[in-house]
């Protein structure tokens, strides 16, 4: 493998150059400079080199078995680069196809071990990478729900009417502004079930019902609820707006 290797270390700068290009004018989503665009991949070469001439003590080049850091930070780079999940895939190739390209154009004698140690190192760097911009995302879109989510409890903190957020069947509470607290009579509101707060509302709860399954606006007119247990009974009048949120797949949250 020395060979391979030696040929690689040689013309590394003239690799990472052809592949920079390639990336810029295949997948990039544009305005990169070329130190971002090159990233961690003179590392990585440089890792590839070492594990071609035997000098890694464990084989971490297993697409199943292998790790690879640099592929998980290339693939944390790319995410907040912009680059698509597919784009990060497609520019492994474009490396892979400049490696092929130096092989054929040197007329490298390579083995079939060679080509096996190659694809999976390359494969398992690909597996990282994409897990990583996979996680980033998930992470960026939860940050994304929580800020929208502070956002919608601030304007509706000091909304004179009675706001309350439910969720799942059992509607527990997400979100209660300060009117809402107000007639619970409590502050311990949230993650709590609405029946255990409200537990002689049965109207109400038929009518949530309703809106669960139509999955549509519902308003009614002198829905009567009644005071807490703790507090002195008291039957109250409400107009009530029910508006469903759906998730991504069209159902009720």
């Amino acid at each position: 493998m020395n060979r391979l290797a030696q040929v690689l270390e040689e013309r590394s700068t003239e690799i990472l150059q052809r592949w920079v290009e390639r990336v810029r004018v295949y997948v990039a989503p544009g305005g990169e400079s070329h130190p971002e665009l090159q990233d961690g991949l003179p590392v990585f070469l440089r890792q590839l080199v070492s594990t071609l001439r035997g000098e890694s003590r464990t084989d971490r080049t297993s697409p199943e078995a292998g790790v690879n850091p640099v592929g998980r930070e290339h693939g944390a780079q790319r995410f907040h680069l912009g680059f698509s999940l597919g784009a990060v895939v497609r520019e492994y190739g474009l490396f892979r196809d400049v490696l092929l390209d130096l092989i054929e154009e040197e007329q490298l004698p390579v083995s079939l071990g060679e080509v096996r140690l190659l694809t999976n190192f390359v494969a398992t760097a690909i597996a990282e990478a994409v897990e990583e911009h996979a996680r980033q995302q998930e992470r960026a879109r939860r940050e994304e729900r929580e800020a929208q989510d502070l956002q919608l409890a601030t304007l509706f903190e000091r909304v004179p009417a009675v706001v309350v957020l439910v969720t799942g069947p059992e509607h527990l509470v997400t979100l209660a502004n300060a009117a809402c607290r107000r007639l619970l009579g409590t502050d311990a509101v949230l993650q709590r079930p609405l029946r255990a707060l409200l537990p002689a509302a049965e109207s109400l709860f038929t009518l949530l019902a309703r809106v669960r399954d139509t999955r549509e606006t519902q308003r009614f007119l002198e829905v009567a609820l009644l005071s807490p247990p703790e507090f002195p009974q008291q039957e109250r009048f409400f107009e009530l707006v029910a508006q469903p949120v759906l998730d991504a797949d069209g159902q009720v949250k």
